[in-house]
């Protein structure tokens, strides 16, 4: 049901946005009404966002699962990330020599720890060092994202996890996004926890089952 009411949100959504562009173009460049329409686009393209990862919620079938190196990954997607993050940001990789098999969908591997990175990148608006970790533990794989921010408090990193929860202010988070990072890892057999103080930065860590040859 929900991903069926999202689908028909996506598309009035969709003609927003494509009556906007085309009224944009009847607008001269350097005019506060063209300014006004921007600012209405992008709100109904953070609202698309917003609404697929609401979809993601709901119960269906996985993607296809693969079997995957965790360590590959990472490095993978380390320029993609790079391009994300201002020049007062550094991404750096802490990698578990061998590689670190694990089985499932991609996407789901991918959206978590773009998330994450993201999220840690969020946390230091001064910039700083996110680092990323991969070690084996016992039979899981765990990848450890680390930032340099002011950190949360206990009470704070109770609830980073709930939908819609944000520390980030009005209008700078939708709050969904460590929710469906979470979601995603239980719907493989992971798990996905934080620990943070005040002034000391956080930690996240996902633990994905290890694939066993």
């Amino acid at each position: 049901m929900l991903s069926g009411l999202a689908h028909e949100f996506n598309n009035y959504l969709g003609a927003i946005t494509g009556a906007v562009e085309l009224a944009m173009d009847e607008i001269p460049e350097n005019s506060q009404a063209r300014e006004d329409l921007r600012v209405a686009l992008q709100a109904a393209e953070k609202a698309s966002q917003m609404v697929k990862q609401m979809a993601a919620f709901s119960p269906r079938r996985n993607p296809p699962s693969e079997r995957v190196d965790l360590n590959q990954c990472l490095r993978d997607l380390a320029p993609v990330v790079e391009k994300l993050l201002p020049v007062s940001h550094t991404l750096t990789l802490d990698l578990e020599e061998k590689p670190l098999p694990i089985f499932l969908p991609p996407t789901f591997l991918e959206q978590i720890l773009m998330n994450l990175i993201i999220n840690a990148r969020d946390a230091m608006p001064e910039g700083g060092t996110i680092t990323t970790r991969s070690r084996i533990d016992g039979g899981q794989v765990v990848v450890e994202v680390e930032d340099q921010g002011e950190g949360i408090s206990l009470e704070t990193s109770e609830r980073v996890f709930e939908p819609f929860f944000s520390t980030k202010g009005i209008g700078k988070g939708s709050g969904l996004g460590l929710a469906l990072s979470r979601h995603l890892a239980q719907r493989v057999g992971g798990s996905l926890e934080v620990e943070s103080r005040i002034s000391q930065g956080s930690r996240f860590f996902l633990r994905l089952p290890l694939c066993s040859e």
